[in-house]
């Protein structure tokens, strides 16, 4: 089973791929542009370089360079499907906080139950479908006990999400460079909104 890849390894994982193929140099450049423009303080030009074995040079024209678009503004069924799971995976740490905060236990959340499926990289659309339910109890909980703003921030990122699918979200089964899609897509949702809700970095 293929795990949910950190950005960090998988920009590591790509420098090693590189001599395998241009698919491989095109996402590793769509990745440092995403996370240096996610959070340039967590993400420093110096820290990409490392990871993607790259000069500090190289990382700076791609972080300045104009792109012609990107997984936030893509109706590519794998960064939509890649941007709602980074909305869930965000609400999902929002109602942790907002339960560490008040002493509570957390419960499962519809990032449970996609979870599996997104760690497989096939997620149909009757699983978003038979999500919803489980979404709309997040956030009727985040409106009522969450952290300041993060209801708000999940709610208009999966409006503008619904915008860009021109078809029923899901996608399954996924080729190896949608599943690249769908990642950098979810890691640059949950970057995004973190720093949208004042959240540089994610805490403990």
């Amino acid at each position: 089973m293929t795990d949910i890849t950190d950005p960090a390894d998988r920009l590591a994982e790509l420098a090693a791929q590189v001599k395998d193929g241009e698919d491989a140099k095109r996402e590793r450049g769509r990745l440092i542009r995403a996370l240096y423009d996610a959070d340039p303080q967590t993400w420093t030009q110096t820290r990409l370089a490392e990871l993607g074995e790259i000069s500090q040079a190289a990382v700076s024209k791609l972080v300045h360079q104009p792109a012609n678009s990107t997984v936030m503004d893509s109706n590519d069924p794998a960064a939509v499907i890649g941007r709602w799971c980074g909305v869930l995976m965000f609400i999902d740490e929002a109602r942790t906080r907002g339960a560490r905060r008040d002493g509570r236990t957390a419960i499962s959340t519809a990032w449970d139950f996609v979870m599996p499926f997104f760690q497989k990289f096939q997620i149909p659309p009757a699983i978003v479908a038979d999500s919803q339910v489980r979404i709309d109890r997040d956030l009727t909980m985040l409106r009522k006990r969450g952290p300041a703003g993060t209801a708000k921030a999940a709610d208009e990122a999966l409006l503008d999400v619904y915008g860009h699918a021109t078809t029923d979200i899901g996608l399954a089964p996924m080729t190896p460079l949608q599943q690249g899609t769908a990642n950098l897509a979810l890691w640059h949702q949950l970057y995004t909104l973190r720093r949208t809700v004042g959240w540089q970095r994610e805490e403990g």
